[in-house]
């Protein structure tokens, strides 16, 4: 009844985490924007990525670099746990800045309003499907070593609303846990 229905998958990260290309799920790839970047970051479909890593090894250090590189842009935080996205909101909260976490235990209703928040810090919620507008900063608490998660996540801050795409990853010591001074 349906043979001739067709799908149509639009992604923005063509690469997958489990390596499978695309011709595997679907028959035919109709555009491939990956080499096209460049071409669209100056026509002004894209913010051009500016990739800044840091070292820190406390969360005071990352809050003083954010505040340093982002000033007051809208950030969206990836965080490697829940209890650490909400420790790291309290503590920009406590220093004055709107700051919120969401989980998977966010409800939905919750997570739009709590999407106007100036920094929002999460674990994967964000990483794809997000509409979220003038996102200026992505803070990669957690830097992955996954190029399609890193597409991903940059991809938020990539909108030609934003001057540039603004990418922090931070880089703490395998040795060290995040920590409070």
């Amino acid at each position: 009844r349906f043979s001739a229905t067709k799908l149509l998958g639009v992604t923005a990260t063509p690469m997958r985490d489990d390596l499978r290309p695309l011709e595997m799920v679907f028959s035919k790839v109709a555009f491939d924007f990956t080499e096209k970047r460049k071409r669209f970051e100056r026509q002004g479909y894209l913010a051009p990525p500016k990739v800044k890593h840091i070292n820190v090894s406390t969360i005071q250090e990352i809050y003083r670099c954010w505040k340093r590189m982002a000033g007051n842009r809208k950030t969206i935080a990836f965080t490697g746990t829940v209890e650490l996205a909400q420790g790291m909101a309290l503590y920009f909260r406590s220093k004055g800045v709107d700051a919120c976490a969401i989980s998977a235990k966010t409800k939905l209703l919750d997570r739009q309003l709590l999407e106007t928040c100036q920094v929002i810090f999460n674990v994967n919620i964000y990483t794809e499907g997000a509409d979220i507008r003038n996102v200026g900063c992505v803070l990669e608490v957690n830097s992955t070593p996954s190029p399609v998660r890193f597409t991903q996540r940059a991809g938020r801050t990539l909108r030609p609303d934003t001057r540039d795409g603004l990418i922090i990853r931070c880089n703490v010591p395998k040795s060290r846990r995040l920590c409070l001074e």
